[in-house]
């Protein structure tokens, strides 16, 4: 598997250094639809929020392909409290058996007040953020001191209100992520 432009075509021609060997247990068609969340997620969480063991996550959207890839590897590598964002109530079955700690529903909850809740004031090591938008001022609210937030899709808008003070008071991390704009 891999990710490739042209990828829906009956044949493309890629470099041998970009192939993922499928698991064993896998068919074609899971490599396929897999592997763009996975790079995704793992490049969102592992490569540029740099999580280690025994940290914080949240995962908004945690419902979407990307976001449950997210919340298996969040779990996978170790984090210690992962919590999942969804609008409403259908996916809370789905999050906790993927093993999310805490689903808040951001269409009846305040997401920042639940998060420094959870966390006895402490507040999220790391954020993925797959809405944007209007979620970039809770999101600094939430976040811990040196806090990461990893912005990854714009559901939600591609403008929000950052409060530089909240934002150099916690000293954190805001970074947009993308494969676009990346050579192979």
């Amino acid at each position: 598997m891999t990710m490739v432009a042209g990828g829906l075509a009956e044949e493309v021609v890629v470099d041998a250094s970009m192939l993922i060997p499928i698991p064993t247990n896998w068919s074609y068609p899971e490599g396929a639809a897999a592997v763009l969340g996975f790079m995704t997620a793992h490049n969102a969480l592992m490569t540029t929020a740099r999580m280690t063991g025994g940290e914080s996550v949240v995962i908004h959207a945690a419902t979407s392909g990307v976001g449950m890839q997210a919340v298996q590897l969040a779990r996978y590598f170790g984090a210690r409290l992962i919590v999942g964002t969804t609008r409403s109530d259908r996916g809370h079955a789905l999050l906790d058996a993927l093993g999310v700690d805490e689903v808040i529903n951001t269409s009846a909850t305040d997401f920042a007040a639940r998060a420094l809740e959870i966390t006895a004031g402490n507040g999220i090591d790391i954020v993925l953020d797959h809405v944007g938008g209007s979620y970039l001022p809770m999101n600094i609210q939430a976040a811990a001191v040196k806090g990461r937030i990893v912005g990854i899709g714009r559901l939600g808008g591609t403008e929000g209100l950052l409060d530089m003070e909240a934002l150099a008071f916690k000293r954190i991390e805001l970074v947009g992520v993308t494969f676009r704009t990346r050579t192979p």
